[in-house]
């Protein structure tokens, strides 16, 4: 059970850097059809769309990838709490 949620802890970190970069990527001219970019897109935007019917703008500002890691953040720290309990014991 420590192994399956300590698994689920780094696949979120992950996420997490894959969300950084996408967002950094944003502010630059890449090409559309570079396949890094299309992986990274094909992974990142089924959770963007996730919020997007919340009111997320302020400005030109998109907060979507800042809620997402918001998101992800708590859930990481539940399951990292999750983990030291079994893991202690209690």
């Amino acid at each position: 059970m420590i192994f399956f949620v300590d698994v689920l802890i780094n696949f979120l970190k992950a996420l997490k850097i894959l969300i950084f970069f996408w967002v950094v990527l944003s502010w630059f001219p890449v090409p559309k059809d570079h396949p890094i970019i299309r992986i990274l897109y094909s992974i990142i935007q089924p959770l963007i769309r996730i919020v997007r019917f919340l009111p997320h703008r302020i400005g030109v500002l998109d907060l979507s990838p800042f809620i997402i890691f918001l998101a992800l953040n708590i859930l990481t720290s539940f399951l990292v709490s999750f983990r030291d309990s079994l893991f202690s014991g209690y």
